[in-house]
């Protein structure tokens, strides 16, 4: 369907990529509700089942530079149906898996290629279809990952309940093969230069109004003075020099819009090895505020998702129902959607600097995991998820910023790009860490300690920065923190 940017039409596109996100990691996240079930299933240990979800979810952000340039060169509509189906396939496969190996191909490999071009898709449409409300867009398609969050643990455990792990897997599929429908009905790309077009044949149409207008104006000027010339004369001459004008107006307009065709059929056909070669820059590594940031996240991913793949298999062990359990994901979602919000304004203000707001976060989540380690009941529980709730909107907001504004501009390709695959070592590789310590201890202390500590040492790693002077001419502008939002 042909339309503008920040059209009626345009959010729909929103508010269908909003879905797809509460769907894509809302699930990937709540992998945590089906952990004691595969356990128990297999008969596995935690470190070696909670692998299969940590290579889906890294799978996703790893995958995400190649899924972005796959986008730029065929459009969004067609990696985010193949992205359903490929989900939607790997649920049904994995609800008949007979081994855990099966799951690691099923879930983790199927399922995070699916969820990487489903991820990249509607990111990019959402910044295609707008530009004068492009943030609040992309805010809003953000927290539907939090919403996600909030509705499927409860609907995991549900399902679970009623119908097995086997069956919840087979249940929810069947979103994501109707979600690939709606996305080829509306991941369409915008018609951005619509509106020049439009003033193209305005002004063209406004040239032949002038001319008839003109030659009325002539006539009607010259029948009240016949004693210095005949009318026709005046008419001929006037008109001939009138027409010589808009013919040199015409050919002006004429020459423009070819160049803008032009160009904008150069744009549609860019080199595709120079594309590829722009996402993956390294030189974005010399910048001492990128480096700082992208080890700073690094660390920040390898323990920011422990406690929420383990927070049922936590409770169950402390001899809370799963049910109960399943009930904290609510809390959790409800504060990282309002915290996502809140955080989205303030970094829109101007002298408030984003690193503050994203250290703030880290330190709170590493706080509150440690807090884990003296909780023994059900309401410290809820409170711990209203607090990591929030501390997951301030780090999820701000972690996109922090890897796309510590770089010049011409590199932001190539820092989100390269930030993304480095950050999904530490999805892939906190949680099944911890799993070990876990195993290797017989409880969680250790691993809840090692991913608070690491969580803290990410919010105190942009205080680096402070060691580097500003050099002039030398990297971005202003990348010292003491002058720059990053």
């Amino acid at each position: 369907m042909q339309h503008r940017p920040d059209s009626l039409f345009s959010w729909f596109v929103c508010v269908c990529a909003s879905l797809c996100q509460g769907l894509d990691l809302g699930f990937a996240v709540s992998y945590g509700v089906l952990l004691p079930e595969v356990m128990d299933e297999f008969g596995e240990s935690r470190q070696k089942t909670v692998w299969v979800g940590s290579i889906a979810f890294g799978l996703t952000f790893f995958l995400g530079p190649l899924a972005s340039f796959l986008c730029q060169m065929i459009g969004c509509r067609f990696p985010a149906m193949l992205g359903c189906f490929l989900c939607g396939t790997s649920f049904l496969l994995t609800a008949h898996a007979t081994s855990l190996q099966w799951m690691f191909s099923t879930y983790g490999c199927l399922y995070g290629l699916g969820s990487s071009l489903l991820f990249s898709s509607y990111l990019l449409i959402t910044a295609k279809n707008f530009c004068k409300w492009r943030f609040l867009a992309v805010g809003i398609v953000s927290v539907g990952g939090s919403i996600g969050v909030l509705i499927l643990g409860p609907v995991l455990q549900l399902l679970i309940d009623n119908v097995g792990w086997r069956g919840t897997y087979m249940m929810m599929s069947i979103p994501f093969f109707v979600m690939a429908f709606i996305c080829g009905a509306t991941f369409s790309d915008p018609i951005v230069n619509f509106s020049r077009a439009e003033e193209s044949t305005i002004s063209l149409m406004e040239i032949d109004t002038l001319k008839k207008d003109t030659e009325i104006s002539v006539i009607d000027r010259h029948r009240e003075d016949v004693n210095l010339k005949t009318e026709r004369d005046y008419i001929n001459e006037d008109c001939y020099r009138v027409e010589q004008k808009l013919n040199r107006t015409r050919s002006l307009q004429a020459v423009v819009v070819k160049a803008s065709y032009l160009k904008d059929k150069n744009n549609k056909n860019p080199n595709k090895t120079g594309k590829l070669r722009k996402l993956l820059d390294l030189s974005v590594f010399k910048v001492p505020s990128y480096t700082v940031a992208m080890i700073s996240l690094l660390l920040m991913n390898f323990g920011h998702y422990v406690p929420q793949l383990y927070l049922v298999k936590y409770c169950l062990d402390l001899g809370i129902s799963a049910d109960s359990a399943s009930q904290l994901f609510i809390l959790l979602g409800l504060s990282s959607s309002v915290a996502r919000v809140i955080t989205g304004r303030l970094c829109d203000v101007k002298w408030i600097n984003v690193i503050y707001i994203y250290q703030f976060g880290d330190l709170l989540i590493g706080l509150v995991i440690i807090s884990l380690l003296l909780i023994r009941g059900y309401t410290g529980l809820q409170v711990f998820s209203v607090f990591y709730g929030v501390g997951d909107g301030i780090f999820t907001t701000t972690m996109n910023s922090l890897l796309v504004f510590s770089v010049d501009e011409e590199l932001r390709a190539a820092g989100l790009g390269l930030g993304n695959m480095l950050l999904s070592l530490g999805i892939v590789a906190g949680p099944p860490v911890a799993g070990l310590l876990v195993d290797m201890s017989d409880c969680y202390t250790w691993a809840f300690f090692m991913a608070g500590i690491v969580t803290q040492l990410a919010g105190l790693m942009p205080l680096v920065l402070f060691f580097f002077k500003k050099k002039k001419d030398d990297g971005p502008k202003g990348y010292e923190i003491r002058e720059t939002r990053l």
